[in-house]
């Protein structure tokens, strides 16, 4: 993301600044930052529902797909047991509003907010999780997002340093952006997405594969000696005495359930299965009509070369930044691109 303009423009503590120079175009000057702290970190990784305030009773079933409701204020009576390790930096699990059963932060449906479940637990203040469809949910605070503000704090006063992890590469099929853009072409989320249906040829050669990657040839031999191994063993030839007698070979009538059928019209003969295509499409090895994390189609790919996309997780990340958060770990980064 630092890349983008808009990030340059960002009016953040110690980032860059603009200056003009004699010819009036802008030109970026680097400020020197302290991260120092960063080489030196001791970094503690937290799952904020399995670590600290989890309801007591839960069954295996719950254990495997379901919120135990480990939460960001229970984490306060944890910091001293933490720094007693020599941590100095806590890594939190992404605690953005998540599909129902995302106990684990990876299936974001509104980047704008901490959720209830991540801040307080089974019992939260609140059960908002915003709508990202109206201007005003961006700037809102909810009383989850003063509870994560209130836990950088009292890091910060521990001498910690706080890093969240960020999702910015697709969201759970129910976030209200993917469901608008899927069903209505004319959405101004549709770019946001990879639909196979609205790509060129161009696009799908470069985002799916083709026969010859799903199958690549095996590679030649690189000597002589491999090469032998791989020729075919010479028949010997048989004498002619054995030619003579496989001249007039004895025949004997096959039994009965063996002769039956064959050459026989009425018997139905089998179908001969079709051959297989020479060459797909690219877009016939995927089986989604859009883009998804690892196939999975519950997660659909964010489009962040679409500037409008790539700029709303900017300003998800200049958010949580002024919240206090001091890095921002990325899950799932292919690139630039993608």
């Amino acid at each position: 993301f630092r890349s983008r303009s808009d990030v340059d423009n960002f009016n953040y503590p110690q980032r860059r600044k603009k200056v003009q120079n004699l010819e009036n175009e802008e030109k970026e000057e680097e400020i020197k930052t302290d991260f120092t702290w960063f080489k030196n970190a001791r970094i503690y990784q937290i799952f904020i529902d399995r670590y600290a305030g989890i309801k007591e009773n839960y069954n295996e079933e719950e254990l495997k797909t379901s919120f135990l409701y480990g939460n960001i204020k229970a984490l306060l009576n944890k910091l001293d047991y933490i720094a007693s390790m020599n941590f100095n930096v806590i890594w939190l699990s992404p605690f953005f509003c998540n599909q129902p059963n995302g106990y684990h932060g990876y299936h974001p449906i509104n980047f704008n907010h901490v959720d209830p479940r991540f801040a307080y637990g089974e019992h939260p203040i609140d059960n908002e999780t915003g709508n990202p469809f109206d201007p005003q949910d961006f700037d809102l605070i909810t009383s989850s997002d003063k509870m994560l503000i209130e836990f950088i704090q009292k890091c910060h006063e521990k001498n910690f340093k706080v890093m969240m992890d960020l999702v910015p590469n697709h969201v759970h099929e129910t976030h209200p952006f993917f469901i608008d853009a899927k069903n209505n072409k004319e959405s101004k989320y549709r770019k946001w997405f990879y639909f196979v249906e609205d790509m060129t040829e161009e696009e799908k050669k470069e985002l799916f594969p083709t026969d010859e990657q799903l199958n690549p040839p095996e590679p030649e031999p690189q000597n002589s000696e491999e090469k032998d191994k791989n020729q075919p063993i010479p028949q010997v030839e048989e004498s002619k005495e054995e030619n003579k007698s496989n001249e007039n070979p004895k025949v004997e009538n096959p039994p009965p359930e063996v002769n039956e059928g064959i050459n026989d019209p009425n018997q139905p003969k089998e179908e001969e299965s079709p051959k297989e295509e020479e060459s797909l499409p690219p877009e016939k090895h995927y089986c989604l009509p859009y883009l998804a994390f690892f196939h999975l189609g519950e997660l659909p790919k964010l489009n962040l070369d679409t500037r409008e996309c790539g700029d709303y997780m900017i300003n998800i990340v200049r958010k949580y930044l002024k919240f206090g958060i001091d890095a921002v770990r990325v899950d799932h980064a292919p690139g630039p691109s993608l």
